[in-house]
């Protein structure tokens, strides 16, 4: 389960008071739990969910509440404020920011602007880190390696993974199928004990571990000097080196500015649904496919009506 974002234009006809009955219509195409008949997907499996399906629920705003600038001297009547998530209720969030609005009333250039500007100072923080180091071999490099070595290990992890899940049950005095909920302490500690022998045993088997890989990738003078500087640390899914990757200053600062308004998808007022569908790791070509993606959405943004209507929904799947 996660959330995400997804930008929706509606028709310059529709009346503000109707938003929410125009915007559920919209939406309602790609509901999980839409009723549909029997289907069979390419690989022969038979299902009755939505094939399109891509939300369970939503809420104008939620968790990014404010996400649209108001233009200077917008009429009031022209905006949208919607619903915080639990998690930002009490957050101040800047009043020259809404949920939604006519193209009319929204200043889509100041935050674009704004992200551009950020950008550029992103840009020049990482290029003075790296000032001076060769350039690293990928991730891929190393944890390809640690694959393959898996691949060819003498024994599984699985049967690492077994042996020291016995060995927890039965030093917890645990029969074979015995629940552990009486002694539910004792064995989450004796497993965890056991779990780190199974590791260690596991990765000496190994020609080249995962542990081994993360060492040596780390070790390289540019990702050392990327993990030691402050503002990069507790970065995650998402390192520097993997976001700003081989981009050169101008094309990260376009590629920023033209994230500034689309969601993680987008809905077009005709019912198409635009997304990049990123992977966790993205490849060249997924970066490639995202930037167009960027730009496909911005064309389309820039071609809105000024009556025409851009909210920012928060989906949940």
């Amino acid at each position: 389960m996660h959330h995400y974002t997804v930008t929706v234009a509606l028709p310059g006809e529709t009346q503000l008071d109707e938003v929410e009955k125009n915007l559920a219509g919209a939406l309602e195409p790609f509901n999980k739990e839409k009723e549909v008949e029997q289907a069979t997907d390419p690989l022969g499996r038979t299902y009755w969910t939505n094939p399109a399906g891509r939300w369970d629920w939503y809420l104008i705003g939620g968790r990014w509440s404010h996400h649209l600038p108001i233009r200077a001297g917008a009429d009031p009547a022209d905006l949208i404020f919607g619903s915080r998530s639990w998690g930002n209720t009490h957050a101040i969030l800047d009043p020259t920011f809404c949920d939604g609005g006519r193209i009319r009333a929204l200043d889509l250039e100041r935050k674009r602007a704004a992200q551009a500007k950020k950008a550029l100072a992103d840009w020049n923080d990482y290029a003075a880190v790296i000032a001076g180091t060769p350039q690293h071999q990928a991730w891929e490099t190393f944890s390809t390696r640690a694959k393959e070595a898996e691949q060819a290990a003498s024994r599984p992890w699985h049967e690492f993974y077994t042996e020291a899940k016995a060995k927890a049950r039965a030093n917890a005095g645990l029969g074979d199928n015995a629940a552990p909920d009486d002694t539910a302490d004792r064995y989450s500690a004796l497993l965890d004990e056991e779990m780190d022998r199974a590791r260690a045993a596991w990765n000496t088997s190994l020609a080249y571990s995962f542990d081994q890989a993360k060492r040596d990738y780390q070790a390289q003078p540019r990702i050392a000097a990327l993990r030691a500087h402050e503002a990069y640390r507790g970065r995650g899914m998402n390192p520097p080196e993997r976001e700003f990757g081989d981009l050169d200053r101008d094309t990260y600062i376009q590629q920023c500015r033209d994230q500034a308004i689309p969601g993680y998808a987008m809905l077009t007022h005709d019912g198409r649904w635009l997304s990049a569908d990123m992977p966790w790791v993205p490849s060249s070509d997924d970066r490639a496919r995202h930037a167009a993606h960027l730009i496909e959405v911005n064309t389309y943004l820039d071609s809105l009506a000024d009556n025409m209507i851009l909210i920012l929904v928060d989906c949940h799947t």
